[in-house]
């Protein structure tokens, strides 16, 4: 903003009440001639609106009561902001002006320096920008050798998008160093988030030598024990694009993103705990995170959006994920132990869900009710259509889960009150004239006129819709009609995906893939972003999907009972050639590799020797002679270890009573 400033004393009004993310109130000023801040003083807390108004519409804090000025203590001002001043940096001068020895030095870490010289343009900065080459979550680390008083300052960043530097607003990715004299070695205390650095030289006397400036990647331990390859080149980008997304967002817990809030999301480590674990398999941090989570319900009703943290919120859907999370958790490890361990707080959050149910038989509650970074309508007052909707399937896996660990009571309950909300949904949400459901009603009782691709998916995917209603809505959530709000994150992306590989629709499920995620490999994406087309966050593990599915789908091995104690094969070539890969289990990764001959289909399965398992085979053409191991398999006639083998129209069911090496071949 360019504002005049008359000659002598000038009073400037800033409205910073509200709640903020940052602690501090951040002032730039850039003039022609020199400034100076005589005063700077706090006018508040206003008891009313028209005594703020009085003193805001005179432009004027003296006329406030005196006892609401305050004013700001000179340890509490920073004369400098480091942020503030590298992103306002200009270019002044261009190397012609500048000279720098050995600059490839800094290219990798050795016994070399480069040798950095004041600029020669009188008064000016000497500034670097350094690209790591994919984002990084990371602490700082330079070794440098100056004169005393020398000042390096740093500011960290994600991106840079058709020429343009994308610095992180709101966020203070920044850093200042002092030198004292000679050779001296730093690491930073805080790690960040970011690829590039604008490293700036300033207060130069006499030449810097620096030996580095390095990251030192810090993230959860991340064993490379899943594995994906086709014969789609693209597809294998994606797939390990992913996985370094989800690896940057992981440290003592699931992060959201490494460079913004760094903070447990319990939304976010729903999906990003489906990804961690066709990754690496490490139940670990999973079953932290949900005992985390659990905890904040000693001071909330629901699990809590983010743990732990001074900001006291719910955030319904993210709650509800968590639910979701547990079962999840249940099916890849089969831990019974832990299943009881969290079983009080399951059923506290579930019991406390049905609290919150109108006399229509709905679900209203005061919250953040937010699905997706869309515009959707969902008010904080009212009843959210979504959040109904997982709400039932929250229900169904808590009365699973209650089942399993022999609840009956309360498994019995839980059923039947996500019946009565489902029936509940179906007749109040639905709109005949959209031919959809609606986002919402409104906290005034009316039926919002919004309707949301997020909406019908979940709708779908959480088993609320049947019949025609159900037939048009997979029809709707792919192909979404003009005036219909669709995808605004790959978070939501990911649910989407999931309701297409529940229906079988592999081929536009990689469509879906090869379209928004490869949009953001062309942009040059070293990890997926927040949001679509344009983004904040530049690495976003919610958005890392592609990895989950290519390798549950595609790959096809997924845990068809809890902990693998029947491995589910089931691979979707869709246009593929050929993949493999593998996936870790409790006991042990299962390897597999298929192809797609001329004629028929090829798999080989390495699965660790206790565990059965179910092949599901796509039939191409007549090819429906089974060879297993080299030999024929007849009806009456089947190789040890294989308990039993039907045909449909589509597939061959192949049910092996043990694991071992399975070369099974289709053949006309």
């Amino acid at each position: 903003t360019t504002v005049r400033l008359r000659k002598g004393i000038n009073r400037m009004l800033f409205d910073i009440s509200g709640t903020h993310h940052l602690l501090q109130f951040t002032m730039g000023l850039r003039a022609h001639q020199k400034l100076k801040v005589r005063r700077i003083v706090t006018i508040g807390n206003f008891t009313d609106d028209e005594a703020f108004k009085r003193v805001w519409n005179a432009g004027d804090y003296r006329i406030a009561p005196k006892e609401l000025i305050k004013d700001v203590p000179d340890y509490a001002i920073a004369n400098t902001n480091v942020w503030a001043l590298t992103a306002w940096d200009t270019v002044a001068a261009y190397p012609a002006h500048l000279r720098i020895e050995n600059a490839d030095a800094l290219l990798s870490t050795n016994n070399e320096w480069a040798v950095i010289h004041p600029c020669e343009a009188k008064g000016k900065d000497v500034r670097l920008l350094i690209d790591f080459g994919q984002e990084m979550l990371a602490y700082i680390e330079f070794e440098v050798d100056a004169p005393a008083g020398t000042i390096i300052d740093f500011n960290m960043f994600e991106g840079i998008l058709d020429g343009r530097v994308q610095l992180t607003h709101g966020l203070n990715n920044s850093m200042r160093y002092i030198c004292r004299e000679g050779r001296q070695r730093y690491r930073s205390y805080v790690k960040r988030g970011f690829r590039y650095m604008f490293v700036v030289f300033r207060n130069m006397t006499a030449p810097v030598k620096v030996r580095y400036i390095i990251a030192r990647l810090s993230t959860y331990p991340m064993p490379k024990r899943g594995a994906f390859r086709c014969s789609d080149e693209r597809l294998n980008q994606i797939w390990e694009v992913g996985r370094r997304t989800l690896q940057m967002c992981m440290d003592d817990t699931y992060l959201d993103c490494p460079a913004y809030e760094q903070t447990h999301w319990v939304g976010d480590a729903r999906n990003e705990a489906l990804v961690n674990w066709v990754v690496t398999g490490d139940p670990r941090i999973t079953a932290h995170c949900i005992l985390q989570t659990a905890d904040s319900l000693k001071r909330s009703p629901l699990p809590e959006s983010h743990v732990p943290s001074g900001w006291q919120n719910i955030l319904t859907a993210w709650s509800l994920l968590w639910i979701r999370s547990i079962r999840e958790h249940w099916q890849f490890t089969g831990d019974g132990k832990f299943l009881r361990k969290i079983y009080p707080a399951l059923q506290t959050t579930c019991e406390n869900l049905i609290q919150y149910r109108n006399k229509k038989g709905l679900l209203e509650i005061e919250a953040w009710n937010m699905l997706d970074w869309a515009p959707m309508d969902t008010p904080s007052k009212g009843v959210v259509t979504h959040q109904n909707m997982l709400m039932v399937r929250a229900l169904r896996e808590a009365a699973e889960i209650a089942r399993t660990l022999q609840h009956t009571e309360d498994a019995e309950r839980w059923e039947r009150i996500a019946d009565e909300l489902k029936h509940a949904i179906n007749e109040h949400l639905w709109s005949d004239e959209r031919g959809a459901f609606v986002d919402c009603i409104r906290a005034d009782g009316t039926l919002s006129p919004v309707v949301s691709q997020q909406t019908n998916t979940m709708a779908l995917l959480c088993d609320c819709v049947d019949g025609e209603r159900a037939e048009r809505l997979r029809q709707f959530i792919l192909h979404p009609p003009e005036g219909v709000v669709t995808a605004g994150s790959p978070f939501f992306l990911f649910f989407l995906l999931e309701q297409l590989a529940r229906d079988g629709r592999a081929e536009e499920m990689l469509t879906l893939i090869r379209d928004k995620w490869g949009f953001m490999l062309d942009k040059g994406a070293t990890t997926f972003w927040e949001t679509i087309p344009r983004t904040r966050s530049w690495c976003h593990a919610w958005s890392a999907a592609p990895t989950y599915f290519l390798s549950t789908v595609v790959l096809g091995v997924y845990p068809e009972q809890p902990g693998f104690s029947v491995v589910g094969i089931e691979p979707h070539p869709v246009d593929l050639k050929w993949c493999h890969g593998s996936m870790p289990t409790p006991m042990g990764d299962v390897i597999v590799k298929w192809e797609r001959p001329e004629v028929g289909f090829k798999l080989r399965a390495e699965i660790p020797p206790k565990l059965p398992a179910h092949m599901s085979l796509p039939i191409y053409g007549n090819a429906k002679r089974i060879f297993i191991n080299g030999v024929e398999a007849l009806p009456d006639k089947l190789p040890e270890g294989v308990d039993s083998i039907s045909i449909t129209a589509t597939r061959i069911h192949i049910y092996l009573s043990r694991g071992g090496v399975w070369v099974v071949e289709l053949k006309e």
